[in-house]
């Protein structure tokens, strides 16, 4: 007798199970041979990762200073959905590599893309993880002799260079010639693919603030000193991850770039002031880039109406179009509506009283450190 149980197409069965959650999928691994190859398959990855990166909210990676594990914040969309006041689950990521160095006091965010974190430990070692699956390498030094580290933190970023097809990390190592001023800066950059390292030509660009490289449109992205300009004018310096070459991107007109900061809403790129609570403004304006590269398509928004205006910090995201999730200056992470223009904590279970600075928009995926492209 032949065997009636029906067979779905193979295209059918890829559609259903790219649609589930990251770590549901190693359970599926299980089930047989033919699925263990198939979600395992590069193409499959990047196939998951395209739809979840498009349908999925954000997950936030942080960092509290005290701890040497990051920690990811998971949103509760369904709890108080029409409050909008969600629950999060706070996990703390605990892989072996990250307990190696048991002299280790700090550990800094410095890059995430994908599913992929970098982080940076005060002993100048760098790795790349995967916060879902746990699977995590150290990346090799560099063999030239300048160090990225200004202290015990560094000049450092992670993006996707989508032309190559490969996930790339940039550091900035420099030298003084004891005045800032004349800092001469370098860009190093690491393939993840072919795991190696290359230095750039000297770039006409310093870096004053020890900042992560913000993610935009196949660039990163830093408020940078123009050296071969007279006066040394700041700038937005957008480091193409293709070209791996320095291009500017145009400012709003009405920004205080010496108090700008960087961050990308909704998938677009954006900058916000950071000067509030500093020069007694009881509103904060933020500027979203709706077509990259146009300095019309700045849209400038602002947060007001707010009794502790004064206290926000740093704004690390948005969820849903309408909630900023922030830094404020004690620490701990705030959202506001921009529909209601209500300011709360977060609700957080299972976190600190606090966290640090370090907090980076996050989404889970298959990617794996050891990456190979598809």
């Amino acid at each position: 007798m032949s065997d009636c149980t029906p067979t779905l197409p193979q295209d059918v069965i890829t559609d259903v199970l790219k649609r589930l959650p990251a770590k549901s999928i190693g359970r599926f691994r299980c089930v047989s041979k033919p699925w263990r190859s198939l979600l395992s398959n590069p193409r499959f990855i990047k196939e998951h990762l395209n739809f979840h990166i498009r349908s999925d909210p954000d997950k936030f990676i942080v960092v509290d200073r005290s701890d040497r594990a990051p920690r990811v914040l998971t949103p509760n969309m369904e709890n108080n959905s029409t409050e909008r006041r969600y629950d999060w689950v706070c996990t703390k990521v605990i892989s072996p590599l990250l307990c190696l160095n048991k002299q280790s006091k700090r550990v800094f965010v410095v890059g995430s893309c994908h599913g992929l974190v970098l982080l940076a430990n005060d002993k100048r070692t760098m790795i790349l993880m995967n916060p879902t699956t746990l699977e995590a390498v150290e990346i090799p030094k560099f063999g030239l002799s300048l160090d990225p580290f200004v202290g015990d933190e560094m000049l450092c970023g992670l993006g996707y260079d989508e032309t190559n097809n490969d996930y790339k990390i940039v550091t900035f190592p420099h030298y003084d010639r004891d005045e800032q001023d004349y800092a001469e800066t370098f860009a190093d950059v690491y393939s993840v693919r072919t795991k190696t390292w290359k230095r750039l030509a000297k770039s006409r660009y310093s870096l004053p603030y020890i900042t992560a490289g913000v993610l935009a449109n196949g660039c990163l992205h830093w408020i940078a000193k123009d050296t071969k300009t007279a006066g040394h004018p700041l700038v937005i310096a957008a480091f193409d991850l293709a070209r791996e070459e320095f291009k500017e991107v145009p400012p709003p007109r009405d920004i205080n770039i010496s108090s700008a900061r960087l961050t990308v809403l909704g998938g677009c790129f954006a900058c916000f002031d950071n000067a509030l609570g500093f020069n007694g403004s009881s509103v904060m304006n933020f500027w979203v880039m709706y077509d990259y590269g146009e300095q019309e398509s700045w849209i400038q928004f602002n947060i007001s109406d707010c009794k502790c205006i004064c206290y926000l910090y740093r704004i690390v995201g948005l969820l849903r179009d309408d909630e900023l999730v922030m830094v404020d200056n004690r620490k701990r992470l705030v959202m506001y509506s921009l529909s209601s223009r209500v300011l709360r904590d977060m609700n957080i279970v299972g976190a600190p009283y606090r966290f640090g600075y370090q907090v980076m928009t996050f989404k889970e995926s298959l990617l794996s450190p050891n990456y190979i492209s598809g």
